[in-house]
């Protein structure tokens, strides 16, 4: 039995694999049959769970119809992640390192996030994505909104898999666009709050520096591989899956949780700040009527 074990590189290194010999229409016994592998050792490979050669990679590749930019970007890959941690770009197309962040997300059985600035983007709505996302300002309109509509396909996931969600209290009450923009927010994270599968604990601003664990970052849980880290920043995200990397913050979780308001609290707090933006929103909407009349 072989002892090579499943890894976050070698899921997504496999899932790309998958991806691309699909798309040339080629079945899997086919291209076994071509490069001269077993069947079984090829699916073993594209689920992750066996070592691929870099010549065996480009091999593969190379009959599934791919330029030697993109072969030679996949073995960059495969190498760098070698490490125990990469870099993915945030990428001109796509916000958020799509195709890993995605990837990951989606396979993951649980997931710990803390994020102490804005709303976790599995949690935003529609307009406070397209704020935030449109700050870029070298995006045109098209792209935001293919950026929008790729954040908004990838909170599929809540319905799949267990979610913790720690926000700080700063979080939700820096103002994103407008108090209208806000108050549906916090209306989303009030409804999202009582999911079985999705819990929102809020850092309270009242503890002080009690409440101050860093930057954002997550951590995403695998049958059967071991635990991923991923901390975002500006222009890239960077993922972690070696112990010594991971450790620390799996080790931060408890002190996180010890500040952090229980879910009844947090749910009481997210309708209080929802109510203050909506009182925010009526005395313009008044405005707006008496103009209009």
């Amino acid at each position: 039995m072989s002892v090579y074990g499943s890894t976050a590189m070698s899921r997504e290194l496999g899932h790309e694999m998958r991806r691309r010999r699909e798309a040339t229409g080629l079945t899997l016994a086919e291209l076994s049959h071509t490069l001269g592998w077993s069947v079984s050792r090829m699916s073993r490979i594209e689920n992750g769970t066996a070592p691929v050669t870099d010549v065996e990679l480009t091999h593969f590749l190379a009959h599934a119809g791919l330029s030697l930019a993109e072969t030679l970007e996949l073995v960059r890959f495969r190498n760098d992640s070698g490490h125990g941690y990469w870099l993915n770009s945030h990428g001109i197309g796509l916000e958020d390192s799509l195709s890993s962040l995605a990837f990951h997300e989606s396979t993951a059985i649980a997931t710990t996030t803390y994020q102490p600035i804005v709303v976790p983007g599995l949690l935003q709505t529609e307009d406070y994505a397209r704020a935030m996302i449109s700050r870029e300002t070298w995006r045109n309109p098209d792209n935001i909104e293919n950026c929008v509509r790729a954040r908004m396909d990838r909170q599929l996931v809540l319905n799949r898999a267990r979610h913790v969600f720690y926000v700080h209290e700063q979080a939700l009450r820096v103002q994103v666009r407008s108090a209208e923009v806000m108050h549906e927010q916090l209306l989303k994270l009030v409804l999202l709050a009582e999911s079985k599968r999705t819990k929102i604990r809020v850092v309270p601003l009242c503890a002080g520096e009690r409440s101050v664990f860093g930057g954002s970052f997550t951590l995403q849980d695998y049958d059967g591989g071991r635990p991923l880290l991923c901390l975002h920043n500006h222009a890239t995200s960077l993922f972690f899956e070696e112990p010594d990397y991971v450790d620390p913050f799996f080790l931060l979780i408890p002190s996180i949780a010890r500040v952090a308001l229980d879910a009844r609290q947090s749910q009481e707090l997210l309708t209080s700040i929802a109510s203050g933006y909506e009182r925010s929103v009526a005395p313009h909407a008044g405005v707006r009527k008496a103009a209009g009349g």
